[in-house]
């Protein structure tokens, strides 16, 4: 199917058996749909569906990484980093910080 959209497969991770998908967060267990009246709400259904479908081995949880040919590589992306010219450098403005210190004495004396 990839290659019909000029694509080629990097990577296919099966991520239920690198995670323990099914004894961690199913704890092997099928449900049962009967509990769901009608009218329940989807979301609810579709996760036990999905649980109930990959317990039983019917659904698996994939990573499939794709890259389009003639795309970047890892080296050919590198390999264009380094001939872009490096962004302008902004100016920082300098700021004078002046503090003024008054000081104010009073003497008065008494003869």
């Amino acid at each position: 199917m990839a290659q019909q959209y000029d694509m080629s497969l990097v990577r296919d991770r099966d991520i239920g058996v690198e995670y323990r998908v099914v004894p961690r967060n199913y704890r092997n267990q099928v449900p049962s749909l009967d509990t769901f009246k009608k009218g329940a709400h989807s979301g609810w259904v579709g996760g036990a569906v999905r649980q109930r479908l990959t317990v039983q081995g019917k659904l698996n949880y994939r990573m499939v990484v794709l890259q389009k040919k003639g795309g970047h590589t890892p080296d050919r992306h590198l390999a264009a980093q380094q001939q872009q010219q490096p962004p302008p450098q902004r100016k920082q403005a300098i700021s004078a910080s002046t503090s003024t210190s008054t000081s104010t004495s009073t003497s008065t004396s008494t003869s």
